[in-house]
């Protein structure tokens, strides 16, 4: 169970392998970014070589066509005897700077009327391996190797039979050579480029994202600095980048909660030691003075009575707190039942008539209503209504207990006194722990303050409300809505 929490939450495992260090955001960046610059950088490269390799090829082609095409004008118009064209194929291939070029005229049998000099030597007449009987006036292009494997473009074309002698096929061949020098020293400069590029890449994407990140490093040391004593640091005021903004607004959000729930906790402990010191006192002194002197065995019984009257409101203190903090828990259940309303705010009337005749106060119940509750969550809501309003309400006053339909699926259960009311600065607090608005209001000092806090908390558990109206001097009413 715990690794599965480790693994959720990031922890890092020992393993056979040694613990995991995950990547950085700022090397993770650095590692993506530097990838995809180096790829197009590398798509580009290689882009601009297949134009300047598609280009030169191109550039032969039209060449190599552009000569075959004077070649055979010439010998289809019989401008000259083989011999006169042999020295013009020797003067056209030398000059003009084109000296890689290479002319040969074979006859109808193979035979080799006219050829460039030193050509049988570099490209005898078997490396044009089928160009020895092609169609007529079509041209072949094709790559070819010479005797000393340096590379050449060639071109074949037929000639029509026109007199005797006369040649049937033309080969040409260009020198290559230069241009696979020109390609290579491209492609070596081209991979120390991709090369620095990549490392340029690297370092300045490294740059730019440290530089980044370093709000977020600003971030996690106003975070770090951040402790229970020390909860007032605020981050929105600072100005952040756009996508900080918003997590500053929401840590801001959380330490309010916390700072609210610090607050509360330190009332709630300094209210829970104020609320025992008074019992506890009680209980230490009367056993203080009994054990001064000898007392007899009524004396002893009496302090033994006051004792159990002070262990009680301890019980009723501890057990109001113990309520309250499983009825906060997120996963507490609760038994829900399809109930009257109006008959359990009937029995809880029943069950203070008694108490409520001692005062001289008339205690009413009104109204029926379903309702979906917990049975003894509801009447222990009501109890506490029930309780406050009889300790506020003067003698021949009237505590009355309404239940209604206020919509559709809703109910509400309306507890009402005509007692002192409740001055207005207190109406926020009064559902707080341990908040009494005027302790001389009680009667006979009763009470922890806990009451409408535990009816809130039963509300809440039942996806319903509670809320309170009250003029002072003329009354209390409080809601309880479910759903």
């Amino acid at each position: 169970m715990f690794s599965k929490i480790a693994r959720r939450q990031g922890l890092a495992t020992a393993g056979a392998t040694g613990p995991r260090h995950p990547l950085s955001i700022a090397a993770r960046l650095t590692l993506w970014q530097a990838t995809c610059g180096f790829l197009l950088l590398a798509a580009a490269t290689l882009l601009l070589y297949r134009t300047l390799a598609n280009g030169l090829d191109r550039d032969d082609d039209q060449f190599l066509s552009e000569r075959m095409g004077v070649l055979v004008r010439m010998l289809a118009g019989g401008v000259g005897t083989p011999t006169e064209v042999a020295t013009e194929i020797a003067r056209e291939s030398g000059s003009g700077g084109s000296s890689r070029l290479h002319i040969r005229l074979l006859g109808a049998d193979g035979s080799v009327i006219a050829e460039t000099a030193g050509m049988t030597d570099a490209l005898p007449v078997r490396l044009f391996p089928g160009m020895r009987m092609p169609g007529p006036t079509a041209v072949e292009l094709f790559d070819l190797a010479s005797t000393t494997g340096r590379p050449f473009r060639a071109a074949a074309a037929g000639m029509p039979a026109v007199g005797v002698g006369n040649p049937r096929i033309i080969q040409l061949a260009i020198d290559r050579s230069g241009e696979e020098e020109l390609l290579t020293t491209y492609r070596n400069r081209m991979g120390a480029i991709l090369l620095v590029g990549l490392l340029l890449f690297s370092l300045s994407t490294w740059y730019v994202t440290r530089r980044g990140m370093r709000p977020i490093e600003e971030l996690t040391e106003i975070v770090r600095q951040i402790e229970t004593r020390r909860l007032q640091f605020r981050l929105g005021k600072s100005e952040w980048p756009g996508e900080l903004t918003e997590l500053a607004r929401s840590f801001d959000a959380m330490l309010d909660r916390l700072e609210n729930g610090f607050q509360t906790l330190e009332r709630f402990s300094e209210n829970i030691a104020h609320e025992l010191r008074t019992p506890l006192g009680i209980l230490r002194g009367e056993a203080e003075v009994v054990l001064m002197h000898g007392r007899s065995p009524q004396e002893y019984r009496e302090v033994l009575e006051s004792s159990l009257e002070e262990y009680a409101r301890l019980g009723g203190l501890v057990d109001s707190l113990l309520f309250l903090a499983r009825a906060e828990h997120a996963t507490r259940q609760i038994d829900r039942k399809r109930v009257d309303a109006g008959a359990e705010a009937l029995a809880v009337c029943e069950a203070y008539e008694a108490l409520a005749a001692e005062h001289g106060i008339t205690i009413q119940a009104r109204g029926n209503a379903e309702v979906s509750v917990d049975p003894i969550l509801l009447r222990r809501a009501l109890a506490n209504l029930v309780s406050n309003a009889l300790r506020y309400t003067p003698r021949g006053g009237i505590v009355r207990i309404g239940v209604d339909h206020v919509a559709a699926s809703a109910v509400a259960i309306r507890v009402s006194d005509t007692g002192c009311g409740i001055e207005p600065q207190h109406l926020p607090h009064v559902f707080e722990r341990f908040y009494r608005a005027d302790a001389a209001r009680t009667r006979e000092g009763e009470g922890f303050g806990l009451g409408l806090a535990i009816v809130r908390s039963i509300a809440t558990l039942h996806g319903g409300a509670v809320a309170i109206a009250s003029e002072a001097g003329r009354g209390t009413v409080v809601t309880l809505t479910f759903p």
